[in-house]
């Protein structure tokens, strides 16, 4: 048996000898598919929001090397409850803008956003405006938590109450006011076991808690002295659950970059008829 498995590995090293440095190697033709252009809508709408914004452009064939091109002449409508708010006007490049009368309320609402262009399939998605979530209790401990390397760093931990009976989403960020002027993002790193990063902020989803209070816990990373002149906030996002499943899909992706051995992660879409995202969030914030 031993000299038969010796047999085929000379055959095998010497075929590959022969192939030379092909022989791992190979080029396949494949034809693609032909693209169809689909209209592409990036959309966050905020409680409180004064300017909707809406960001317009179209898909391109995967070969294609140029940038996608701004569309200046599209119809950009939103709806709330079936009413209309108005129609967006072209602003720059690729951004459309809808100024409101009143700042949007975190209200109960279904929100639709239609937009149609010449040449193009019209598109729409619908989202229904989260509640907002008050923070209960924000605290900042210095020293407070170990990181991965056993190392002291500060802690960070808010308290909510999780509305009971609905599905939940929530994302969190902190930032930082330097002599009530210069603002700088307050780095933060996982704690909780449940939480999930996403794009920029940490995700969090109720299933673990519903209806309860809960305790959102974080490291964080100061590199500067707490001062009378420094100031901490901490924002608590009610998000719905398509700005989640985006922030996580993106977040994934760009960790996957370069990684040979990663799964493809296909990014979350909700604008039926194209691509992209239409989301909307209710925020609470509190000083540390």
């Amino acid at each position: 048996m031993s000299s038969r498995i010796f047999f085929l590995f000379f055959v095998a090293i010497s075929f590959a000898a022969c192939a030379g440095e092909d022989f791992f190697e190979s080029t396949v033709d494949i034809d693609t598919p032909p693209h169809q252009p689909a209209l592409a809508v990036t959309a966050n709408f905020a409680a409180g929001d004064t300017t909707l914004r809406i960001y317009l452009t179209h898909s391109l064939d995967i070969l294609e090397q140029n940038d996608a091109e701004p569309i200046p002449d599209a119809d950009v409508e939103v709806f709330k409850d079936g009413i209309s708010l108005g129609k967006a006007g072209y602003y720059s490049d690729k951004l459309y803008k809808l100024p409101l009368p009143q700042p949007l309320p975190p209200d109960n609402a279904t929100y639709k956003l239609k937009v149609s262009a010449p040449g193009f399939d019209p598109v729409q998605a619908s989202q229904v405006m989260p509640a907002t979530v008050p923070i209960i209790s924000a605290t900042f401990e210095i020293d407070g938590a170990i990181d991965d390397d056993g190392e002291k760093v500060d802690e960070l931990t808010i308290e909510f109450e999780d509305p009971a009976g609905i599905e939940n989403f929530y994302s969190l960020n902190a930032y930082v006011v330097f002599d009530s002027q210069y603002t700088e993002e307050l780095s933060l790193g996982i704690l909780d076991p449940i939480t999930e990063e996403g794009m920029d902020d940490y995700l969090l989803k109720d299933v673990t808690f519903d209806g309860k209070r809960y305790e959102w816990r974080f490291k964080a990373y100061r590199f500067f002295e707490i001062t009378e002149d420094v100031k901490m906030y901490v924002v608590l996002r009610s998000i719905t659950a398509d700005q989640y499943f985006f922030s996580r899909s993106v977040q994934l992706s760009y960790d996957n970059d370069d990684n040979p051995f990663a799964e493809p992660v296909i990014i979350h879409n909700n604008i039926e008829g194209g691509y992209g995202i239409f989301t909307l969030e209710a925020g609470d914030v509190k000083e540390l």
